[in-house]
């Protein structure tokens, strides 16, 4: 019997990127190097991140409320400032629960 050429062990295909999901039936060789945190997330991905409508998002970001960048024509999200806006809330229901 002959082998066939995608069972001989010289033919075993692997992804082009370690870490990177490849063709069916290769195998995952995984990176040693974390992957890294994004810094910034487009809109879609904030409303994702914080539960709410992309619509809402883009009237947090038109009212000023939550701070967003422009790279050339693409508008994005500092996670920072999606956790400042959180810690804005956050504060503004605890001073709102307080009696004095």
């Amino acid at each position: 019997m002959i082998p066939s050429p995608s069972s001989s062990p010289g033919n075993i295909r692997r992804p082009a990127h370690p870490g990177k999901a490849g063709p069916k039936g290769t195998r995952n060789i995984k990176s040693s190097v974390p992957p890294m945190s994004k810094l910034l997330v487009k809109p879609g991905e904030a409303s994702e991140l914080m539960g709410v409508s992309r619509s809402t998002i883009y009237e947090l970001m038109r009212s000023g409320e939550l701070e967003s960048v422009l790279i050339r024509s693409s508008r994005r999200i500092p996670i920072v400032a999606i956790e400042r806006y959180i810690e804005r809330l956050l504060n503004d229901a605890n001073e709102g629960g307080r009696r004095d």
